[in-house]
Order: structure tokens, then sequence, then C-alpha cells
């Protein structure tokens, strides 16, 4: 009972970080008028949360992409990026990556040994929620402007608000 609690707890953790980033970002004076946001923000989570997989799988890629939901090419190609010239989201004066990171080890610790997958799938639904609810905030409910702020298509946007109960 407490495990799935406890579980809950690093996934809000996980929203409550892309949230306040999102929001620090808004207030930067160069925020405003950018694009792309989401891309952004995935920019940021993904390298925490394959580090923090591949960790815990003991650097066994087959089991890591085995949790993760993905194929051993994608998490191979994933792991081999360059970050170098990659803005930095900030998340309550800490980087975004970094509270991700703390999030999802907090959530893989609390496994305790338990087999899991789909954990991309599962990272991507924690995030997208929060970065779209303050993104449509940010822009007063106008989704054509947070379509283009994140760098999505409009009805995207409109089908994801709709899973997510946000309209």
């Amino acid at each position: 009972m407490s495990e799935g609690r406890d579980n809950k707890r690093g996934a809000a953790l996980l929203r409550d970080c892309v949230r306040q980033a999102v929001e620090h970002y808004f207030l930067r004076p160069d925020g405003h008028d950018a694009s792309g946001l989401f891309k952004l923000v995935m920019a940021e989570i993904e390298p925490s949360l394959y580090e923090s997989v591949l960790a815990h799988a003991g650097e066994n890629r087959s089991r890591a992409a085995n949790m993760l939901g993905i194929n051993r090419g994608t998490l191979r190609k994933k792991t081999q990026g360059d970050e170098s010239g990659c803005y930095r989201l900030i998340c309550g004066g800490r980087l975004l990556r970094d509270c991700a990171r703390e999030a999802i080890e907090n959530y893989l610790h609390r496994l305790d040994g338990h087999d899991v997958s789909g954990l991309y799938e599962l990272a991507v639904t924690e995030i997208e929620a929060p970065l779209f609810d303050a993104v449509l905030a940010h822009t007063m409910g106008n989704q054509s402007r947070a379509a283009q702020k994140l760098g999505i298509n409009r009805a995207t946007l409109r089908k994801k608000l709709e899973r997510y109960n946000l309209i």
C-alpha cells in the first residue's frame, strides 16, 4: 500500500519540477517568444531518465531498454547525444534535469526489485500534463498560441489536453 503512495509521490515530484521550470522559463524576458518548449523540456528530462534507468539496470542496456519500453538501438542513440549548447531549465533554483533525476531515482529505488516496463511513456505522461497546463496558463487559454510555444500542432495539443482532462 505504501509503495504505491511512494511511487505517486515520485511522479508528483516530477510533475512539480516541470511546472516550476516552465513557470520560471516564462519569467525570463527571452522566454515569452520561444517555440519548441516541449522539445526543450524533453531534452532536459530524457538524459536523466536514461541515465537513472541504466544505473538501476546495472548498465545492462537490454534490461534498461525493456524497463523503458523502447528498443536497445533507440536507447543507444539517445545515450550518445551531445548536450553542448543546450538551454538549461531551472526548477526551484536547481536544473530541471537534476530535479528530474532525483524524482526518477526515487521512483526506481521504491520499486524494491520489482520489474517494471514502459517507464518512458510513464515519464512523458507525467511531464506533458503540467507542461501543457503551465503553457496554457501563460497564454491565457489560447490553444493556438500554446501550440506555437510548445512547437506542436494545435490539433495534437487539443487531443492531449482532452487526454489529461485539461479542457
